[in-house]
């Protein structure tokens, strides 16, 4: 199953696990892992000021090793970026952006 994740393909997963470092989301029936430094550019010290445990979030697949996805949330969320302040967003924010950028990647995979 893990053969068919798409590098670069946002998924919306659900957290079900928090722990001091990393969290854990489920999407399609795979589990993918978020790293602390993945969340934010800042400092993070508590992922639960972040994630709710099965609460569902957009993450970016951002690796696949072995058997592993990794995930990156702060990706595709700027205001977590240190330089968010010079992200200039259109009036209907990312959202457009966002379904483009899955629409681009979906027409990459066929």
């Amino acid at each position: 199953m893990v053969n068919f994740v798409t590098i670069n393909s946002i998924v919306n997963a659900k957290v079900v696990k928090i722990t001091k470092t990393y969290i854990l989301a489920m999407f399609d029936g795979l589990v993918g892992l978020c790293h602390i430094s993945n969340v934010s550019d800042y400092i993070v010290k508590n992922l639960a000021n972040f994630f709710v445990k099965n609460k569902n979030y957009d993450f970016l697949i951002i690796e696949k090793k072995a058997n592993q996805i990794f995930l990156s949330y702060k990706a595709i969320h700027p205001k977590y970026l240190k330089w968010h302040k010079n992200v200039i967003p259109t009036p209907s924010g990312f959202a457009n952006l966002k379904r483009n950028l899955i629409e681009r990647l979906k027409n990459m995979c066929h």
